[in-house]
């Protein structure tokens, strides 16, 4: 069994990939593909948290700071992320004659 620091690397890889791939300037060519990482990147939150919930079993006493504080960069990064997903999303669902804007969160912080 893969151990939970590891599964955690693995899922904050693959939201760190998602957030890569919304910041390409084709975005517009991928609107479908990207409406389905959406909804597929959104089960990411839950499953980071029961790996953390895990973690945070192993690290009963020592290292809680430093996993509270993974947690809170997972978080930031996670909801910055979606956030600018569903923007683009809505923008580019607009009537072309509207200029998309996109949001770019001001808190995002790398983590």
């Amino acid at each position: 069994m893969e151990l939970p620091e590891k599964q955690r690397t693995r899922v904050n890889a693959a939201l760190t990939r998602f957030k890569n791939r919304i910041n390409r300037d084709d975005v517009e060519m991928y609107k479908h593909i990207l409406e389905e990482m959406n909804r597929k990147h959104e089960i990411l939150f839950d499953k980071f948290s029961d790996i953390q919930d895990q973690i945070n079993e192993i690290f009963e006493s020592g290292d809680k700071e430093a996993q509270v504080e993974k947690r809170d960069s997972f978080e930031r990064l996670f909801h910055n992320t979606v956030a600018q997903a569903r923007s683009i999303i809505e923008n580019l669902s607009r009537p072309s004659k509207q200029k998309p804007e996109v949001f770019i969160p001001n808190d995002y912080i790398d983590p």
